[in-house]
């Protein structure tokens, strides 16, 4: 906890406090400690401390007159932060005032090709600091408060003008620390883990999460992964196989998702699981997602491409997003789906699969990651970096997913990815499941190590 005002910039590893009034005398670097730093955060001694300005936010909205009454919140998120703030310098000479300006000038501006200088405040009394990146500033000097004392020292007071990040911890925090995971809806363990309890301003719309996937053998690769944020995982078991030279149905399957009911934002999603199959290059499937009894039907999907590949035993096959915004009831206090799978020959040969289980995602975020991941790997989705000299942990512009080596951490290998990258929110669990062996074997053999941590982040102090 800090007992007095513990702002200051950093860059290039050196802190520069902006809490002090102590003469600068031309020599040494007096801004590297509290107690002797000639940098003061105010236009004047009788200004009250300075906080941070929030970040603003930008919303993407739908709808809106004259077609209907409001609006609705897509999507939202925040952007950079422009504000003022006054500064005093204090020097033994005019000179050397200037020297300071200077210097500040210099440190505030390194982002274009440096790294970019940090800001942290720390108010008095606060146990936490805020980091925040400065892209850009500009120091006015305010000549008309330009000030000479008796003793020939001098006074510059200064206008900061900067661009700054959001705020963050400047730290990632472990919300599942190398669990091992199973490619399995269920027994323990399983392909879903709870994140626990994030802390920070924006748990209710998703912080920056890095998630590392590690296979647990050389048996346990993958070729495509899918990771989803959910609120909710059902699982199904359906254990039925079939066998047709045309077509024949499996058992419907009745799922609950009363939650997608209540909470607007969650997604519906539904992936089926097949196994033990012949002639699997002559099988395909025609799926219908119905409302409650089938009395409406919510998505028809027909595959248009074998199953498996023609080597695999298994594979996870996913149904895609469902809109279940037709089927919401006032009048009906549950929500429920029937899922119907149609086993079809393609050309009269006799084609066997069996469905083993059906999973039910009420989900925030989905993504779909190509690329293969080995055991001497780690699959790596990175939304926060320390790629400053600094070594503060601040959010990525973007994202990025690659695989990295085990051993050393180097990149092996950049991944493409579609949908949105999971994200630390408040009461979620992380969801995951692969597919190797020619890119759609399930192994529910297959086990991970599974790390989580997110970046806490702050509109203002914390």
């Amino acid at each position: 906890m800090a007992t007095i005002e513990n702002t200051k910039l950093i860059s290039g590893g050196v802190n520069y406090f902006l809490n002090g009034r102590t003469t600068y005398t031309g020599s040494g670097t007096p801004w590297t400690a509290q107690a002797t730093t000639p940098f003061l955060l105010s236009l004047n001694e009788e200004t009250p401390a300075w906080t941070p300005a929030p970040a603003p936010s930008v919303p993407i909205l739908g709808g809106g007159p004259p077609f209907r009454n409001g609006r609705s919140l897509i999507a939202k998120s925040y952007d950079t932060v422009t504000e003022q703030v006054g500064i005093q310098l204090y020097a033994s000479t005019y000179d050397n005032a200037v020297a300071l300006l200077r210097l500040l000038r210099q440190v505030l501006n390194t982002a274009l090709f440096d790294a970019p200088c940090i800001l942290a405040v720390q108010p008095p009394n606060a146990t936490n600091i805020v980091y925040s990146e400065i892209l850009y500033a500009d120091v006015a000097e305010t000549i008309s408060y330009q000030k000479e004392r008796p003793s020939g020292k001098s006074i510059f007071r200064a206008v900061i003008t900067w661009v700054r990040s959001i705020g963050s911890a400047g730290a990632l925090t472990t919300l599942i620390n190398g669990v091992t995971v199973q490619n399995r809806s269920s027994g323990s363990p399983d392909d879903v883990e709870s994140l626990g309890t994030p802390v920070g301003d924006l748990i209710n719309e998703g912080q920056p999460l890095n998630v590392q996937v590690a296979p647990a053998s050389s048996s346990d690769i993958s070729q495509t992964t899918y990771l989803a944020t959910v609120y909710e995982r059902v699982n199904v078991s359906a254990a039925e196989s079939k066998t047709t030279t045309t077509n024949t149905n499996y058992t419907a399957v009745t799922v609950t998702v009363t939650n997608a009911r209540n909470r607007g934002p969650l997604k519906l999603r539904i992936l089926a699981r097949f196994d033990t199959f012949t002639a699997a290059s002559k099988i395909r499937l025609t799926v219908n997602i119905d409302y409650g009894n089938g009395s409406f039907t919510l998505k028809t999907l027909v595959t248009q491409k074998p199953l498996p590949s023609s080597s695999a035993t298994s594979t996870l096959m996913d149904f895609g997003y469902v809109d279940v915004t037709p089927i919401r009831s006032i009048l009906a206090s549950s929500l429920t789906i029937r899922v119907r799978i149609t086993l079809n020959s393609s050309d009269g040969t006799s084609v066997t699969a069996r469905l083993d289980y059906i999973e039910t995602l009420l989900y925030y975020t989905f993504a779909t990651i190509t690329g293969s991941i080995d055991s001497a790997s780690t699959l790596v989705c990175e939304a926060a970096n320390d790629y400053n000299v600094n070594s503060i942990i601040v959010p990525n512009s973007v994202p990025r997913v690659y695989v990295a080596k085990t051993s050393d951490g180097s990149i092996h290998t950049s991944l493409p990815w579609r949908g949105t990258l999971p994200r630390a929110i408040s009461g979620a669990s992380l969801w995951l499941a692969w597919l190797a062996g020619g890119d759609v074997s399930h192994d529910t053999g297959d086990t991970a190590v599974l790390t989580a941590k997110h970046l806490i982040m702050a509109h203002t102090l914390r």
